[in-house]
């Protein structure tokens, strides 16, 4: 976790993935702070080998750890979280409650079943 000067937490990061090279997940954070945990992460001799999470903390925390190790950074894939503000169904065809089950005659509640 990342505070500013009154304490108040201002920036997060946890490396809980559970494949190697455990990457960290660093969530938004002020620059210096990114900056920060690369020399934190550099001082304690962590290989950290990838970072995964929001940007720019992603790209300074990397370039910052490149900078003091010696290596160089390589973009492998890039991810976007997408929220849809509002549902809306489109035309009566495409109803919830439309669909297979009631035409068939079944009804059109959809059911689960597991086995």
């Amino acid at each position: 976790m990342v505070g500013d000067d009154s304490g108040a937490v201002v920036g997060a990061g946890i490396r809980t993935a559970p494949y190697a090279p455990y990457p960290p997940f660093l969530l938004p954070m002020p620059d210096e702070a990114a900056v920060a945990l690369a020399h934190a992460l550099h001082a304690r001799d962590e290989e950290t080998l990838a970072i995964n999470g929001a940007l720019p903390a992603v790209d300074l925390c990397a370039a910052e750890l490149t900078r003091l190790g010696g290596r160089r950074v390589q973009v492998t894939q890039h991810t976007r979280l997408h929220e849809p503000g509002e549902l809306a169904w489109p035309a009566a065809c495409c109803t919830p409650t439309a669909g297979r089950n009631s035409e068939a005659g079944n009804s059109s509640t959809p059911s689960t079943s597991t086995t």
